[in-house]
């Protein structure tokens, strides 16, 4: 009877993996909010297909105590992977008053999965510590709230090995994934894909309990002064109010206490003391004196009334006598543009220029240019240099590249960025540079802007360009052609990071993110590169190549007040031009056949 409820049981297990699989894929690659109820519909359900499939193997004992690991088969060791998920999904919960037992759950399974692995020697790694002796039960000790130097040191290094094993691990896979899910690859293959995704694993668990970790402590802490500040709240009860005299100083005070013996006389700085020592008042941001700190408005002072005060007028003066400058073409430098440094930083990479069909200079232009990648380095390079040779590939055609309008607010910087033929992104200058300044003129404008920044991740080929419509509304008011360009590999220089929703990481790159985008109007991306060594990790670009492919020109008729239809018309005239540009040429810059320009 056992024997065929086992029989029954086996054909599932293997369907629960992989809808569980499954499942935990669309959650990580989903745009939707991780509280929104589509997701956590998804992890529930997930949880729930893991933990049958965890009682099915346990009942059928597939994971025997007493083999090795080249006793399991093949397609077994899938299932070692069971916990992980476990933890995975159990992370993904939203529900601020249960976040701490949801951790502790978390961190329970990925201590579970990484025990296995110790156990069946699939990696060498140093399980992290019990609950009995983790820090997070172990707040007090000051060698864990304070760690060493040393420590600090050895745990970084920890990482940066974590990281690189990571990235061969997933190039890897990459390379066997398509032969194993066609069922073409032998079983010396399969073990190997499925070993190397147990690997994968071990690093991604390993990253996952420092971050529970951490968070738990933040929690506790957290709770703990919650605690203390309710207990203290409710021994200082404050004092009854009488009735008291309040004047702006002492010498007041001292007039109404004759004239009012019977009542109480203070100043208006005692009074607020008072009530602040019993909290009846917020510190209302008065400010105090601290050595080194300067108010931001005393800086204007500063800049002025200072033995270099003749500077800082001279420069605000030239501003305000040259503002108009920068809207109308700027001072653009041969030489600047020639500087024998911008070849070094194209050979670094290196950075190329593709034309596909020739510019007219009887016409003028808009290159709209994508993506923008963390930091646009082939736009820079490209059009804002001569190092690739932009005046010989397009004889007769003057670059522009538009950028924020603030920086031309910041003396010096302003005449730097103007010498190379940088031009504000406003109206006013775009409307200049395309009608009154002759023909010959190509305005290059990265259209997903800052925001398309968040969305640049190597192996991504998303744009920000399904709202951006601005720079087609100012082509038909002005007759200028649209050029579309890509710059392949421009998302692969850099790493940048998305911390899972729901940990304290994500907190704070969140916070980061909106004061960025409301003081700077930037968004704040979380990335890393290489170091100075090949290999280390640091805050240097990969020398990845970039290729800027510049597309065909599309015709633009002069409108003076187009309506929003002939707009749209024209915008999904580019997208398509821009798609069949990036279809065109994927494949020749390092892209595979079946890589598809996604349109946001």
């Amino acid at each position: 009877m056992a024997a065929a409820e086992d029989e029954l049981l086996l054909p599932r297990l293997p369907e629960l993996f992989e809808t569980s699989k499954k499942l935990l894929d669309e959650v990580e690659i989903a745009t939707e909010p991780t509280g929104s109820r589509i997701i956590q519909d998804k992890v529930f359900k997930g949880l729930d297909l893991l933990k049958k499939a965890s009682e099915m193997l346990s009942q059928l004992d597939l994971f025997s105590q007493n083999e090795d690991l080249e006793e399991i088969a093949s397609t077994d060791l899938k299932y070692l992977m069971v916990p992980a998920f476990q933890g995975a999904f159990a992370l993904k919960q939203v529900n601020p008053s249960k976040r701490l037992d949801h951790l502790q759950w978390a961190r329970e399974h990925f201590l579970n999965y990484l025990t296995q692995c110790q156990y069946y020697h699939v990696a060498e790694f140093e399980l992290p510590k019990t609950k009995t002796n983790s820090a997070e039960n172990n707040t007090a000790n000051s060698s864990m709230a304070y760690p060493s130097i040393v420590a600090m040191a050895s745990q970084r290094q920890a990482k940066i090995e974590r990281y690189k094993q990571k990235k061969e691990v997933e190039h890897r896979l990459s390379a066997l994934k398509s032969a194993v899910e066609s069922g073409q690859a032998d079983d010396e293959r399969v073990r190997e894909y499925y070993l190397l995704h147990l690997r994968r694993w071990i690093g991604i668990s390993l990253e996952e309990i420092e971050s529970i970790d951490q968070e738990i402590k933040i929690l506790r802490e957290k709770d703990s002064t919650k605690e203390a500040s309710t207990s203290q709240s409710s021994r200082q009860e404050r004092p009854p109010m009488k009735p008291f005299v309040l004047t702006r100083n002492m010498a007041q005070a001292k007039v109404f206490g004759a004239g009012y013996p019977s009542l109480a006389s203070m100043t208006v700085n005692d009074w607020y003391e008072q009530h602040r020592k019993f909290g009846a008042l917020p510190d209302q941001g008065i400010a105090k004196t601290t050595s080194g700190a300067i108010p931001i408005i005393l800086i204007p002072y500063f800049l002025v009334f200072t033995k270099f005060w003749m500077v800082s007028v001279l420069a605000l003066a030239w501003l305000a006598y040259d503002w108009n400058t920068h809207s109308q073409g700027g001072r653009r430098s041969a030489w600047v543009r020639n500087w024998i440094i911008w070849k070094y930083f194209r050979n670094y990479f290196p950075v190329k220029l593709v034309k596909t069909h020739d510019l007219s200079p009887r016409h003028n232009y808009i290159i709209a240019s994508h993506p923008h990648g963390v930091l646009p380095y082939g736009i820079f390079i490209n059009f804002a240099t001569e190092t690739t040779g932009f005046a010989r590939i397009f004889p007769a055609i003057t670059p522009y590249v538009a950028t924020l309008e603030g920086i031309f607010w910041i003396p010096i910087v302003r005449e730097y960025v103007m010498s190379m033929g940088v031009c504000p992104v406003s109206e006013l200058a775009l409307k200049y540079l395309l009608t009154q300044k002759g023909s010959g003129n190509a305005v290059v404008i990265v259209v997903g802007g800052a925001a398309e920044a968040l969305l640049c991740h190597p192996g991504a080929s998303t744009v920000f360009l399904k709202q951006r419509k601005g720079f087609v509304k100012v082509a038909l008011k002005t007759g200028a052609y649209l050029v579309p360009s890509y710059s392949f590999g421009q998302n692969e220089v850099h790493n940048q990071e998305t911390f899972p929703e729901g940990t304290w990481k994500r907190f704070f790159q969140k916070t980061f993110q909106n004061t960025f985008k409301k003081i700077l109007g930037l968004n704040f991306c979380t990335f890393h590169g290489r170091g100075l060594t090949r290999g280390s990790w640091g805050f240097l670009p990969f020398n990845h190549p970039i290729t800027t492919v510049v597309g065909e020109p599309l015709p633009i008729p002069r409108i003076k007040k187009p309506n929003k239809k002939t707009v749209d018309k024209y915008h999904a005239l580019y997208i398509n031009a821009l798609r069949k540009l990036f279809d065109e040429h994927k494949v020749q810059y390092g892209l595979p056949e079946t890589q598809e320009l996604t349109i946001v």
